[in-house]
């Protein structure tokens, strides 16, 4: 048996192609409302569907009577009715999981 020959290695996958791939557009972002566990700003692109999250604070998204509390849950929220008819041009998305996917569905009510 020889030796000196080093054992078999596997390649692994570069990083660069792990990264993702790099888009044929420049994005063309406009806000929208996403609701994961809570509700808080996004950004959708129009060309091509991609979300970003957004800084912005959510505080215009809440009930007045529950700013003040220490705790915020999904019902201390605005509904998604009193959200569109405050925010007329803004679309609602739910961010849901299928496996290892994110899948964003637009809530229309």
């Amino acid at each position: 048996m020889d030796h000196d020959t080093p054992a078999y290695r596997k390649k692994r996958p570069s990083s660069k192609s792990l990264a993702q791939k790099r888009s044929d557009h420049r994005h063309e972002y406009e806000l929208c409302i996403i609701r994961s566990l809570l509700y808080s700003w996004g950004e959708r692109c129009r060309i091509c569907g991609r979300f970003r999250s957004n800084r912005r604070s959510d505080h215009d998204l809440l009930k007045p009577a529950s700013l003040k509390k220490p705790a915020i849950g999904l019902s201390d929220y605005l509904s998604v009715s009193q959200m569109k008819e405050k925010y007329p041009g803004i679309r609602v998305y739910e961010l849901d999981f299928c496996g290892s996917e994110k899948v964003y569905k637009e809530i229309l009510a």
